[in-house]
């Protein structure tokens, strides 16, 4: 199993939190991991198309927290 969810959220009230925190950060301050271009590049994403949605927080409807176990399959 590649990804492990370890929560999601639903809930408005739950969201909430979580994109006030987000709208302190330009998509440029993010971190990103080699996960992260590797996933661009499987499922064909347009990195500028992310850049321009990112602050577009009432989209926001669901929210899975994840660990990612891609690269442990290879340890």
């Amino acid at each position: 199993m590649r990804n492990k969810i370890l929560e999601t959220y639903e809930k408005e009230e739950d969201i909430i939190p979580i994109k006030n925190k987000l709208k302190n950060y330009s998509f440029e301050e993010l971190k990103k991991t080699n996960h992260f271009y590797y996933s661009l590049d499987e499922k064909n994403t347009n990195i500028k198309l992310l850049k321009n949605k990112f602050k577009e927080f009432e989209m926001i409807k669901l929210i899975r927290k994840r660990k990612n176990n891609f690269f442990s399959q290879f340890w």
